[in-house]
């Protein structure tokens, strides 16, 4: 049985803002004698004084506390200075940071609430999304005010779906058996001959543990997104 007893959901309205810097910016740091400008720019320092130029990271790479201030996102690195993100799906995005603990589903114009396990918050550069915050910064610093909900509370322990499906079929096992036999954070396609399903993998004092999701659309593997048409190797449904 899954460790997650309750969850309460709320639909709520999207919003956006204009963003601000969160984390380690424009800070001299002893690591690499750099100091982060954004997510992927940085400028050198000298005499522990930041200089005027700018230099942009690589593509696919953020600027970090590493000695070689650059590092590759598909290696596990996170960039330490970022724009806040929170309450934003756009760009086909599954999942988005609404307060420093809390964190939504996105489907359609609404998303769905859910929180952190006790200890974690929310940052979504990270793949496991809720993360110590003992050595992260949460992506979203901004107060939110939840509103009244709009449905009852869930008893629901392991599978949570944005739409209804009559054609998607039950997974095998859990979500926290499937996580566990995968043994990697992060978001997996299922064997639902739709396509709808994914999984979303997490660690959690060592264990893995999973939630099941559904796409409006159908979920790519490739770019772990959901998307309006079926992916290669799976069939349109009406």
């Amino acid at each position: 049985m899954s460790k997650l007893c309750s969850v309460t959901m709320f639909l709520i309205v999207l919003g956006f803002g204009d963003a601000s810097k969160v984390g380690l910016c424009e800070v001299c740091l002893d690591s690499n004698n750099a100091a982060c400008r954004n997510e992927n720019t940085f400028s050198i320092c000298y005499d522990g004084k930041i200089t005027s130029t700018i230099t942009p990271c690589p593509p696919n790479s953020v600027c970090t506390t590493d000695r070689q201030i650059c590092r590759l996102t598909a290696q596990g690195f996170t960039p330490i200075c970022y724009e806040e993100n929170c309450n934003n799906c756009n760009n086909g995005a599954l999942f988005t940071c609404l307060t420093q603990t809390t964190f939504g589903i996105c489907s359609g114009h609404a998303i769905l609430e859910m929180h952190c396990p006790e200890g974690r918050v929310c940052n979504i550069h990270s793949q496991e999304l809720c993360v110590p915050y003992e050595t992260n910064q949460p992506s979203c610093l901004s107060v939110f005010t939840t509103p009244k909900p709009t449905t009852t509370e869930s008893s629901s322990t392991t599978e949570f779906t944005t739409t209804s499906s009559s054609t998607t079929l039950p997974p095998p096992l859990d979500a926290n058996e499937f996580c566990a036999g995968i043994g990697i954070a992060g978001y997996f396609k299922t064997n639902d001959p739709t396509c709808k399903e994914f999984a979303y993998c997490y660690i959690l004092s060592g264990q893995y543990l999973g939630l099941y999701f559904n796409c409006d659309g159908y979920y790519n593997p490739e770019t772990t997104k959901c998307q309006k048409h079926p992916p290669a190797g799976c069939e349109e449904t009406l």
